[in-house]
């Protein structure tokens, strides 16, 4: 049993459309659809969920929502009209319309994307339409309820044999519509997916998978065949743009396999993410990083004596709001990285009083520091990627300020300056994906 997601620009217009019946019907596994609103046609276009927080937003301030719904409702109609299909949405529009005037609530105008694009997939899919209001569902103070959530939707999938469960959103106990935050028809095609005990997810969207780096800094990045669930999370510390934990979470937890792949390119590579990989490899798997950091250096001869140290030391940091990314020690030093968002006092003053709090002699402080990321495929390929990547930063002659590797060999860290992200990135995927 396979489970696909649809993204909005795989459900953009009629052609669209077109392309995932071929891909549903072309193996009877497909057997749960999750899709999502439409999304942009072109490059000038609007997505339909854009479109209907545009509509909210007018209705909080006293204007006329109706030129924005006829907008929105005319592309459904387009869409059926263009499918040819025996369906008619008015009473679903003039309802959706009302109810902008009794000012129901954000979450569900904003959901209607997916809804409304849901029943319109079912009909020309000949499957049924599950509203997912009816098997997803939050608690009263906005938390997802897993457990419910899972009992309901397990049972609601037994007893049908194929399904269009809209993404985004669900329901309170009192019935109030709540939604995930953006992206959140991937969490739902993730429970869908755990609750029907499916073999495998797929996630379709317009790109061939994901990349080894962000291809709009490099050029050269390249489709990742595949990684497991934790290289895929270390990614996402990098900074790359790959699934929320959230739409991880009910599949990995389940041991199932996502599928990244391309809605326009279905012969193109993907990218698998498995719980392990049944062939290691020691080559890596992405670059990625992030600017923004501080990092602050107190000194002491044998600044570490004492079994209160590090306990001294992190409740310093909590009291100041500090959640370090990294806590490298030395004999006679340690070292707290720390995003600069939000700080109420400077680098430089935080290192002045940790210093006079904790008895430092002196203090180092890099305030203008990012950290670039390199996601390896496993321990054993690890000292040769450290030692090509340090060489080729070396050879470029971009400083290495910090240098970080996780225990289990699969993620390293090296700190530069802010100003030589950009090309410090570039050159890592060069001498690690290019030759």
């Amino acid at each position: 049993m396979i489970v696909c997601k649809f993204g909005g620009s795989s459900l953009a217009d009629a052609g669209q459309f077109r392309k995932v019946y071929e891909l549903v019907k072309s193996d009877p596994a497909r057997r749960f659809i999750v899709p999502s609103a439409p999304g942009k046609r072109d490059a000038n276009d609007e997505k339909v969920t854009d479109l209907f927080y545009a509509c909210y937003e007018a209705c909080e301030a006293g204007r006329s929502v109706d030129g924005l719904l006829d907008r929105i409702f005319c592309r459904y109609d387009g869409i059926i009209a263009d499918l040819g299909l025996n369906l008619r949405l008015e009473s679903e529009f003039e309802g959706i319309r009302r109810l902008f005037g009794m000012r129901l609530g954000r979450d569900y105008f904003v959901s209607r994307g997916e809804y409304l694009n849901g029943i319109i997939l079912a009909n020309f899919l000949g499957f049924e339409f599950i509203d997912a209001a009816d098997v997803i569902f939050f608690r009263e103070d906005g938390s997802f309820d897993a457990e419910k959530t899972d009992i309901y939707l397990s049972e609601k999938l037994r007893n049908a044999r194929n399904a269009v469960i809209p993404g985004f959103y669900g329901s309170t106990p009192g019935g109030t519509v709540r939604v995930f935050p953006r992206g959140g028809s991937d969490i739902t095609g993730a429970l869908v997916a755990r609750a029907a005990g499916a073999e495998l997810y797929e996630n379709w969207t317009d790109v061939d998978g994901y990349l080894s780096a962000d291809p709009r800094l490099i050029p050269g990045a390249r489709t990742v065949p595949a990684m497991t669930f934790h290289q895929l999370r270390e990614l996402r510390y990098a900074g790359a743009a790959v699934l929320h934990e959230d739409a991880i979470r009910p599949v990995r937890e389940k041991g199932i396999p996502i599928y990244i792949r391309n809605t326009n390119r279905p012969d193109g590579p993907g990218t698998r993410i498995l719980p392990a990989l049944t062939e290691k490899g020691p080559g890596p798997v992405g670059v990625g990083g992030r600017g923004d950091y501080a990092a602050v250096t107190l000194e002491k001869d044998e600044l570490r004596r004492g079994r209160d140290f590090f306990r001294r030391f992190t409740a310093l940091l909590e009291r100041d709001g500090i959640a370090p990314e990294l806590l490298p020690c030395g004999v006679d030093s340690v070292t707290a990285v720390f995003s600069r968002r939000g700080l109420t006092l400077s680098p430089e003053a935080l290192a002045e009083k940790w210093r006079a709090v904790l008895g430092a002699e002196k203090t180092a402080v890099i305030r203008d520091l990012a950290l670039l990321s390199v996601v390896a495929g496993d321990l054993a390929g690890a000292p040769r990627i450290r030692a090509a990547a340090l060489s080729a930063l070396w050879e470029a002659g971009i400083p290495v300020l910090l240098l970080e590797e996780c225990a289990d060999g699969i993620h390293l860290i090296l700190g530069v300056r802010e100003g030589d992200l950009n090309s410090a990135a570039a050159v890592l995927h060069r001498a690690l994906f290019e030759k």
